[in-house]
């Protein structure tokens, strides 16, 4: 019975307020505190049309405000203007109260000409502007513009007035309002020109007089109403076990019988969450608790505490392999009946963990996957249209947010050392760029996985460690099949794959021979190695003297397709399967991985380098770093009856090749001297001259040596 008082009082409360706002209450007392209520001047004077503008039309957004209107009386110095703007504040969507704009709050010392403020307006030349503050209480029903007439000002009967309130004043709609605003703005104007008001008798009194009306216009402003403080909290704070969930939220609007909350809760399930999606709960048998409080400027004052506030169901989500999954899985608080709540009210809702409810995945304190809605139905009781509200995420409403649940890639990740973002779910960094991204080519047995330095680059192994490959998106190294066995590898048979393992083939950091220099993301490469990943065995002479620049530094199948290329080759470096020259190609060999990491030096040659006709079979330069010159070849002048610069079908050097018809030996210093390599100048011997000690002395000593 009592329950049922306070119902009807609540409503015949509400229903004045609502009954002050829409409907025209045309005359107001200055004598009486209520300025809005109706009564009767002498002049009967109206306002004739009226219109509020609000550039732009959104909720919780600051808008310029248009005020239009006409009357069919003068306005002049002196003269007061209040425009009831309901559901306007200045907060922060917040559900809390914002600041007034004006010196008073005391409508009484307005009308009486005290100055009302510093609202920012135009035309700021004709008159002083305030704005009062409405109560969170009353969904900011009571929030009122005033404007009084600055000196020497007049307008004349059916002169359009405009007024702009600047977007700086920061007054914006807490809530979607209709086109023409359903009756909740008004207009009331204290003018001399309506003369004095009569009481009962029909004597005029000394107050003057004011006339009201509702706005005949307003621009529609879409949306909902504003949810703050909107939290989640999760006890114990662990992916897949049962826990208790408390949701907190604060509506900025009423909430009525029948009314229903529904919060998303994506992630949460009632299942085991390792495999199976739980069970439904229904309306009524989800164990729940609500404590209702609200606040009194800074206190917080305790209101009520029962499992009786909402009846509550759970509804469960699908599952996902390896994500937060159940993204639809919610519950849906419907106001029980006999409980009426004003906006502003702080609702602490709490699930207990008896309902098997849990994490199914970690969560960061921003996840998008938790978000609120609510639906308000029609009441007869408390007139007001039906609402359906936007959903939004807990993180984006004012002073909202959710507990973080699980670890956090914190422990042992160190919260990816800030070059990654986590995986709360699989509690695994995905690093930056650089830092071990998926695109990055890295050692898994070098780089922990918590983006905490640089990766260096990989190049073939020259070590015969156990393989360190990158891992692709399954945990399976990059160039491996969905058996773990390379590819290539398996085509070559048990034999081949026994030799890619023990030919130190696969990548390895650095090449398994340079140090990595994390802070760089750098491979520091030892004497004698170069590359960025230290994978090229440099040429003698190192880097800045490569063969002592008499020759070319080329790799391994570089080198097998040079035709001038110790050893010679008939085959012009193109062997059987297992070359060198067949590097990069199916029938490569396993033994030949170093094609492109290994490196010699071509030497050069003044004179052409080969087994064909008039090539020589050795260059000018020799050695492994092309620091030795050949001297000036020659027939020896002794042995008339052998041509010793005749190489056809003499076999190369090496044993690789045989010299063609025409092909040519090079003797040095034509066998009758020494020749001095490191400068490829002869030393003849007694009785032999010329640059290749090819010519005797006197026809004498060579008839000598003939006979």
């Amino acid at each position: 019975m009592l329950c049922h008082q306070l119902r009807l009082l609540y409503g015949l409360i509400s229903l004045i307020l609502i009954t002050e706002h829409t409907f025209a209450a045309n005359y107001v007392d200055t004598g009486d505190e209520n300025y809005w209520t109706t009564a009767v001047n002498a002049n009967k004077g109206y306002i004739t049309s009226s219109s509020l503008t609000f550039i732009p039309a959104e909720v919780c957004t600051p808008t310029e405000i248009v005020l239009k209107f006409k009357a069919d009386f003068n306005i002049t110095t002196g003269d007061k203007i209040a425009v009831g703007l309901s559901g306007f504040t200045t907060g922060l969507c917040d559900n809390i109260e914002g600041e007034s704009i004006t010196a008073v709050l005391d409508e009484v010392e307005f009308l009486n000409n005290i100055d009302p403020g510093t609202l920012k307006m135009y035309p700021d030349s004709k008159f002083l502007g305030g704005y009062r503050e409405g109560l969170v209480s009353s969904g900011f029903q009571d929030s009122k513009l005033f404007f009084t007439v600055r000196e020497d000002v007049l307008f004349p009967n059916g002169t359009e007035i405009v007024i702009n309130i600047d977007q700086g004043n920061m007054i914006k709609p807490n809530c979607a309002i209709d086109a023409n605003g359903n009756g909740n703005f008004t207009i009331s104007v204290q003018a001399n020109s309506l003369g004095k008001w009569v009481d009962s008798t029909g004597a005029r009194t000394s107050s003057t007089a004011v006339t009201s009306s509702v706005i005949n216009q307003s621009t529609a402003i879409p949306g909902g109403c504003p949810v703050s403080d909107v939290k989640l909290f999760v006890d114990p704070p662990r992916p897949k076990m049962n826990a208790d969930i408390t949701i907190s939220f604060r509506p900025g609007f009423h909430l009525n019988p029948n009314d229903n909350i529904t919060v998303t809760l994506g992630g949460f399930t009632s299942g085991d969450a390792i495999s199976e999606a739980g069970r439904d709960i229904a309306m009524g048998d989800l164990n729940i608790s609500t404590v209702v409080s609200r606040y009194n400027t800074d206190t917080l004052e305790y209101v009520v505490k029962s499992p009786n506030v909402f009846n509550a169901s759970w509804i469960e989500g699908e599952a996902e392999v390896n994500r937060p999954g159940f993204n639809t899985s919610r519950v849906r608080l419907t106001v029980n009946k006999g409980f009426y709540f004003l906006p502003g009210v702080q609702f602490d809702v709490q699930i207990f963990r008896t309902n098997h409810i849990k994490a199914n995945c970690g969560t960061p304190g921003d996840y998008q996957g938790i978000k609120i809605k609510a639906h308000i139905r029609p009441d007869a009781d408390f007139p007001r249209a039906s609402k359906h509200l936007y959903e939004v995420s807990f993180p984006s409403t004012p002073r909202g947010g959710i507990q973080p649940i699980g670890d956090g890639c914190r422990s042992f990740l160190n919260f990816c050392n800030g070059h990654g973002v986590c995986d709360y779910c699989l509690n695994k960094c995905i690093c930056n760029k650089g830092y071990g991204a998926q695109e990055d080519t890295f050692d898994v047995r070098a780089k922990p996985g918590d983006c905490a330095g640089r990766v260096c680059p990989l190049g073939p192994s020259f070590t015969n460690f156990q393989p360190r490959v990158r891992l692709n998106a399954t945990g399976l190294p990059l160039n491996m099949d969905g058996a773990g066995q390379s590819a290539s590898e398996s085509a070559i048979g048990d034999e081949g794959q026994v030799e890619a393992a023990t030919s130190g083939r696969t990548l390895a950091e650095c090449s398994g021979v340079g140090r990595c220099n994390y802070d760089q993301g750098a491979c520091e490469c030892p004497p004698g190695w170069s590359g960025s990943a230290c994978e090229r065995r440099a040429c003698p002479g190192g880097e800045s003297n490569p063969c002592s620049g008499h020759g070319q530094c080329l790799n391994m199948k570089q080198m097998a397709l040079a035709s001038a290329a110790l050893p010679l080759s008939n085959g012009k470096g193109f062997g059987p399967p297992g070359h060198y020259a067949q590097a990069g190609s199916v029938e490569q060999s396993p033994g030949t991985w170093d094609a492109h990491s290994l490196h010699g030096c071509l030497c050069d040659s003044s004179w052409e380098v080969g087994l064909g006709s008039n090539q020589t079979q050795e260059p000018e330069y020799f050695g492994a770093n092309c620091g030795f010159r050949h001297c000036p070849s020659g027939d020896d002048p002794v042995t008339i009856d052998v041509n010793e610069l005749n190489c056809t079908n003499v076999t190369a050097r090496g044993g690789k090749g045989v010299g063609s018809p025409g092909n040519r030996c090079h003797v040095d210093c034509s066998n009758r001297g020494i020749c001095d390599f490191r400068s490829g100048i002869c030393n003849c011997f007694e009785g032999f001259i010329g640059a290749n000690c090819g010519t005797p002395k006197s026809a004498l000593l060579l008839e000598r040596l003939h006979n």
